[in-house]
Order: structure tokens, then C-alpha cells, then sequence
């Protein structure tokens, strides 16, 4: 019974020692400098990618005689029927 209980404190220990430690690092990163730097920058790429993305599908769109979507915003060509990403009919040959 003796070596179950100091077993079992040895446990108790280890775990409260790995609590403790993990959240002190946790907490140090949260609140770091360095953590919100980051945030920023991968906003901005973010932002920057988006923007990029809207120019070349503006220029696509341009370039090939195209249309946007007004369900999607994708580019259709003017001799699609129908939306190729979204299915919205876009003209009807009667």
C-alpha cells in the first residue's frame, strides 16, 4: 500500500508540474509582442492575396470578352448558357 501511495504522488506531481509549465508558456506566447506581429502580417497577406486574386479575375475577365457571374462573381464568356461554377442560367436561346 505504501508504494501505491507514493506511486500515485509521484503521478500527482508530474502532472501538476506539466499544468503549470504549459500554461505559463501558454500564457507568455498569447500575450507576446511577437504573437500580435504575426496576426498582423498574415492579415495583410491575406488582404493582399484577396486583392490579387480580384485584379487577375477582373484582367481574365477583360482579356476574353468576358462577364462576371451575378451569382458568384466567377467569369463566364458570353457564349456560356449557364454558369459553369454556380449553374445560375445566364441566358436562354428561344
Amino acid at each position: 500500500m505504501d508504494l501505491f501511495g507514493s506511486l500515485l504522488l509521484v503521478i500527482l506531481l508530474i502532472v501538476l508540474t506539466y499544468y503549470f509549465w504549459h500554461a505559463l508558456i501558454e500564457s507568455a506566447t498569447q500575450s507576446s509582442r511577437t504573437v500580435a506581429l504575426l496576426e498582423e502580417i498574415r492579415d495583410l497577406l491575406k488582404q493582399q492575396a484577396e486583392s490579387a486574386q480580384e485584379k487577375d479575375k477582373k484582367e481574365i475577365t477583360e482579356s476574353e470578352g468576358g462577364e462576371t457571374c451575378p451569382g458568384c462573381g466567377a467569369t463566364v464568356l458570353a457564349t456560356h448558357m449557364e454558369c459553369p461554377d454556380c449553374g445560375l442560367t445566364l441566358r436562354t436561346d428561344e
